[in-house]
């Protein structure tokens, strides 16, 4: 009886695997645009619909495969990168300076008396690097930030427009000016 499943089982494997050689070979005999056009297409589907937030230098061929057999309908999933992988990210220290404890936000009120709130999120360069970018805005978001060690708030004098600059390079500013 055992014989006879290991038996059944071998020539499903064999079956599978001649199946897997034609079409290895017929896969082989279309031509490049044909076989470019099935690419995009794949990975068109595994970047769209409830896929819509997912960043194409990261999606591996395997998974655009799975997501090919799967139903593509509904909102996108939340895109959320595992920062704890990529070790050229490090989410902001504020552990000694004057900034808002982690988890809260810091406000700034400019020259023309409107508060502005920091806010932090990563985006992805194009070489798939994902760096944190600093904005304000007028409203407590989900991304509000604290002011992270060595950042420094910049007013332009003109239009009150806030940034967030390192103080190394607000140093070297000064320098320059000097001479």
């Amino acid at each position: 009886m055992d014989n006879l499943k290991y038996l059944i089982k071998d020539r499903k494997y064999i079956i599978g695997k001649k199946r897997e050689a034609v079409e290895r070979k017929i896969a082989w005999k279309l031509p490049r645009k044909v076989a470019m056009w099935a690419a995009i297409r794949l990975f068109a589907h595994a970047t769209s619909g409830r896929w819509g937030n997912q960043i194409v230098n990261e999606l591996t061929v395997d998974e655009a495969l799975k997501r090919w057999d799967q139903k593509n309908d509904g909102p996108p999933e939340p895109y959320s990168p595992n920062i704890g992988q990529l070790n050229h990210v490090d989410p902001p220290n504020t552990s000694n300076t004057g900034a808002a404890p982690r988890g809260k936000h810091y406000k700034h009120t400019n020259s023309k008396g409107v508060s502005y709130y920091l806010n932090m999120k990563y985006v992805s360069l194009r070489g798939g690097e994902l760096v944190p970018i600093y904005y304000f805005s007028k409203d407590i978001r989900k991304e509000a930030s604290p002011l992270p060690d060595g950042y420094e708030v910049r007013e332009n004098p003109r239009n009150g427009f806030l940034t967030v600059t390192t103080k190394a390079m607000i140093e070297s500013e000064k320098i320059e000016e000097e001479d």
